[in-house]
């Protein structure tokens, strides 16, 4: 029988909402070329996007909006999948109306029995970058609230590993006060691309990243990810 390797490639990547469906297609597709194996998307907006996913031999999980979880069905098979609230506290948004904090999570087992919780998240804006906004305080306190609760979620999973992924907005390199957001706050190691996924390629900031938990952390790369952003593509080893 075919044993699921010690080792898995996974993306966090943020496409922005205006890419469209065949440029999405055309990325995933390289993607599963590379033997990805687990994606987790935010500003997943594009209709008609998770029944893409799911030609392409995909599962799709998508919670609102914008977040969505994606998984090899060959290397994973699905055992739960639920919308998660992080935060309770709202902010406004570009456009009108309101938002918190939410995630999309998935518990996946390989064929060798191994579990590891798949979460997308997508921290509030504007946090690092500043601008005329005058709820940045509260957006600061919904990613305050959203790093704990991913912290809480993590110590209590049952799961043999934690991959949390998602657009942090923040640059932990960059200026003071985001120790809350570090491994000896969360218990989560931050995983950081090798090189910056969004703004300039050399000079820009590093905010698309993984949490985890359980798994050994291998070398990364940054790709194309259609939008403003950068893919953030790492390898993983069971530990």
């Amino acid at each position: 029988m075919f044993t699921a390797p010690a080792r898995f490639k996974a993306v966090t990547w943020n496409p922005h909402h205006k890419t469209t469906l065949p440029n999405l297609e055309r990325i995933a597709t390289d993607l599963l070329n590379r033997n990805v194996r687990i994606g987790l998307m935010q500003e997943a907006t594009r209709p008609g996007l998770p029944k893409m996913l799911r030609g392409l031999g995909l599962g799709a999980f998508k919670v609102g909006p914008e977040y969505l979880v994606w998984w090899d069905k060959e290397a994973f098979t699905r055992i739960a999948a639920e919308a998660v609230d992080l935060s309770p506290t709202e902010y406004s948004i570009n456009g009108g109306g309101k938002r918190r904090q939410r995630a999309a999570a998935v518990l996946l087992a390989d064929n060798a029995g191994r579990t590891v919780e798949a979460l997308s998240y997508h921290f509030p804006s504007m946090v690092q970058r500043g601008g005329p906004n005058a709820e940045v305080p509260n957006r600061v306190k919904a990613l305050r609230e959203a790093t704990e609760a991913l912290a809480v979620r993590a110590r209590k999973s049952e799961a043999h590993a934690c991959l949390y992924g998602g657009d942090d907005n923040v640059d932990v390199r960059n200026g003071n006060g985001w120790d809350f957001m570090r491994k000896p706050a969360t218990g989560l190691e931050l995983v950081q691309a090798p090189r910056p996924t969004h703004g300039h390629a050399k000079t820009g900031r590093k905010i698309d990243n993984f949490r985890v938990s359980g798994l050994a952390v291998g070398n990364g790369n940054v790709l194309p990810g259609g939008g403003d952003h950068r893919i953030h593509l790492r390898n993983f080893r069971w530990e």
